[in-house]
């Protein structure tokens, strides 16, 4: 299953409802959770033992974020790879 995460403050309780093998996108404002300074990261290194998560590459330009701020393991995509994200999950679920 993809998940597609775009608001911030992420509630923890939709990230506990991702599963091993599970994918998970942040995109829009939920980039920021993509950050090593995130309130959160603590729980990304968790998720990504288990999960690959991504985060747009344009969402974090329009932010002003650089690549070297992004916690390790989070794969950076362009919208290409977002869509082929969505070409390889038959399920999908986008939260808001």
């Amino acid at each position: 299953m993809l998940h597609i995460l775009s608001r911030t403050p992420i509630d923890l309780a939709i990230l506990e409802r991702t599963s091993t093998g599970d994918m998970v996108i942040l995109i829009e404002d939920a980039v920021i959770e993509a950050l090593a300074t995130s309130p959160n990261s603590q729980h990304w290194q968790l998720i990504l033992q288990s999960q690959r998560v991504c985060v747009l590459a344009a969402d974090l330009a329009v932010r002003g974020l650089a690549s070297d701020q992004i916690l390790n393991g989070i794969e950076i995509v362009d919208y290409q790879g977002f869509v082929q994200l969505t070409i390889n999950n038959e399920v999908i679920h986008s939260w808001h």
